[in-house]
């Protein structure tokens, strides 16, 4: 390759324009994972790659995931790939089973030994 370059970008809630913090932004190549990182305080993500030819992919809890196809990371030039998602997104169901575990069994009885 012709040495390393960066891709960076913004990822945004589409309605309000906010940054979102601790999005995760992830890089395929050919439907492989590459690597994955999280955005900053203010949005941001930042790639160091090699250049060539890739999927990206934002998410974000309770959003819309967004994907990229076939984005070209060129050597020398600054490479920016900026993701606006949207809210909505329906979580599963989730079924909360209690278990309790009593504190005395029952019919069970021991003696151990007396302080005096």
């Amino acid at each position: 390759m012709n040495g390393q370059t960066t891709l960076s970008g913004k990822v945004t809630d589409a309605e309000t324009g906010e940054e979102l913090i601790a999005a995760n932004v992830s890089l395929y190549k050919e439907n492989v994972f590459i690597i994955g990182v999280t955005t900053d305080f203010s949005g941001n993500y930042h790639f160091k790659l090699d250049p060539g030819t890739y999927d990206v992919v934002a998410s974000y809890m309770s959003y819309t995931k967004s994907r990229t196809n076939n984005i070209v990371v060129r050597a020398g030039q600054k490479n920016k790939l900026d993701f606006d998602l949207l809210t909505g997104i329906a979580l599963e169901e989730v079924t909360v089973v209690e278990h309790k575990v009593p504190l005395v069994k029952q019919d069970v009885t021991a003696c151990g030994p007396f302080v005096r």
